[in-house]
């Protein structure tokens, strides 16, 4: 009994030693990697970025052109407006295009991914919003909806079905052909907002329908896309601008917005964006939308005409490798951690093995046999050990005596 609860025992220390002292040492010797912040000038019609180097901000674009901090804010009049508005500097048209202060206001946007937005697990119940509200300003409802067979109105406060607007929304959707279940549901349940969209719902054929309601009464509309895209993430947009009504991706990873108001939907020009992996953000204004991608092998800059989502020029930044990561993959024979940046859940996560680290478990466990070759006991076995689990068994081994 007393040999199984050391196994026990040294079998734990093992595998929290996998945990902390990967963890402890990235913290102690990481630098995150700064990337330039960049965006596309509609001025010089190429990628301006600004960077902290030499204890100075410094101001150049992708042609190796530098400029001074008020030339930078020229070349980027719709990033900028709030400081050439202050110096008398706006410009009264960009590229033929007479532009207002108000213009730029009402087109600027910016759209933010992270993969924690979708990995991640959330209770299948969706407020909706009225859209046209008799106060002008929106309210959270008193319930929420479900997609099963049906779609379920639920009065939160009693916890009970509402029949009426139940049968309501379900015979206008089975009206529009769409078929239950749901696959997906999108929407932005929030009254800091100008207006509401609803929502965007894909059904049981991944064809997209368009629900929100109005005036009490259900909106469905089946978007029609075609039946060679099917769409797996959706992000409403619902910008003051109103040209969008989303963003989506569908199953082989390609980008997509669909135009308000009559639901066109136009391939953007990336070879591919993986919401599940990668980090994107979209800076845009009323001429170029600067589409940023970031994953593990560096950042990736995409400029995209705003008129007609033609690609204006692109841009890549690789990230330099992590010394640190190198170094660990000759200490560590594996990896153990529980939570991630790409999501919200927590579970054991195993990484290796890595053959690199067998060298170092080879000296380990020939220090261990030396250590205890005069012992009682043989340390054949956990030097046998220690070439296969390295620095994580071979403390315990040291610690607890056989």
């Amino acid at each position: 009994m007393t040999h199984f609860s050391k196994v026990i025992l040294v079998t734990l220390v093992i595998f929290l030693l996998a945990w902390i002292l990967p963890w402890s040492y990235y913290f102690m010797t990481s630098r995150p990697h700064s990337y330039p912040f960049t965006l596309y000038s509609c001025i010089t019609h190429s990628f301006a970025s600004v960077n902290f180097r030499n204890d100075k901000l410094n101001y150049q674009d992708s042609r190796g052109n530098t400029f001074t901090e008020d030339q930078f804010d020229s070349i980027l009049p719709t990033f900028y407006y709030h400081r050439l508005v202050s110096s008398g500097r706006f410009p009264k048209e960009i590229e033929g295009q007479e532009i207002t202060l108000a213009d730029i206001k009402r087109e600027n946007f910016i759209f933010r991914h992270a993969p924690s937005d979708v990995n991640t697990t959330r209770p299948p119940l969706y407020p909706l919003l009225e859209t046209m509200p008799k106060r002008g300003e929106l309210e959270m409802p008193e319930d929420v909806f479900r997609i099963h067979k049906r779609m379920e109105f639920i009065e939160m406060a009693t916890n009970t079905i509402r029949e009426d607007k139940s049968a309501l929304f379900t015979q206008i959707l089975k009206k529009k052909n769409f078929n239950f279940p749901a696959r997906y549901i999108a929407g932005n349940p929030s009254t800091r907002k100008e207006y509401d969209e609803g929502y965007f719902i894909t059904d049981k054929n991944a064809q997209l329908f368009h629900v929100k309601q109005l005036c009490g009464r259900p909106y469905v509309k089946n978007t029609d896309i075609p039946e060679t895209i099917r769409p797996k993430y959706i992000f409403p947009t619902e910008y003051p601008g109103r040209h969008t009504y989303c963003f989506l991706t569908d199953t082989t990873n390609y980008f997509y917005a669909l135009k308000a108001p009559d639901y066109a939907l136009y391939k953007l020009p990336l070879p591919s964006f993986n919401p599940e992996k990668e980090t994107l953000l979209i800076v845009g204004d009323a001429f170029y939308w600067t589409i940023q991608i970031s994953g593990n092998n560096g950042r990736k800059f995409y400029a995209v005409n705003a008129r007609d989502y033609t690609l204006a020029d692109t841009l890549s930044l690789t990230a330099p490798p992590q010394k640190a990561s190198q170094t660990a993959a000759y200490i560590f024979p594996f990896q153990l951690s529980f939570t991630s940046y790409n999501d919200n859940w927590v579970y054991p996560r195993f990484s290796g093995p890595s053959a690199r680290a067998f060298l170092l478990n080879i000296m380990l466990a020939v220090v261990y046999w030396i250590i205890r070759r005069k012992s009682d006991h043989p340390a054949t076995v956990p030097a046998i050990v220690i070439c296969f689990l390295g620095i994580f068994s071979w403390i315990p081994f040291l610690i607890f005596r056989p």
